[in-house]
């Protein structure tokens, strides 16, 4: 019984490191979690600020953000401490309106882009 208890506290202990070497500002899974079914909400056209009451502020310090191009981590795929392009989904603006969410329009909006 005392080496089943030592076994389920380490685990326990190891479970809080590992969710606080995500990095600083970033509250990992259950922000995960709460955006995915944010997501949900969207609506087409809303404004910045009506999409920031639904999700909350996006990523901001990758280095892949843009100003019409916002992030929101939806996806753990990485256990290395960063949060990647790749884990989260993106948000596009165009005039100040929500045009669409994803990585599949995303790529569409940058191939129309360059036509």
């Amino acid at each position: 019984m005392k080496n089943f208890c030592r076994l389920a506290a380490a685990a326990v202990a190891c479970l809080a490191l590992c969710s606080c070497a995500i990095g600083p500002g970033f509250s990992g899974f259950g922000e995960r979690s709460a955006n995915r079914g944010n997501l949900e909400k969207l609506k087409h056209n809303m404004t910045k600020a009506e999409v920031l009451a639904v999700m909350g502020e996006p990523l901001s310090k990758e280095k892949y953000h843009q100003e019409n191009v916002w992030f929101y981590y939806t996806d753990w795929q990485w256990a290395d401490g960063s949060v990647t392009s790749d884990e989260c989904t993106p948000l596009v603006f165009e005039n100040g309106k929500l045009a669409g969410w994803g990585h599949p329009y995303l790529k569409e909006t940058r191939q129309r882009d360059w036509r």
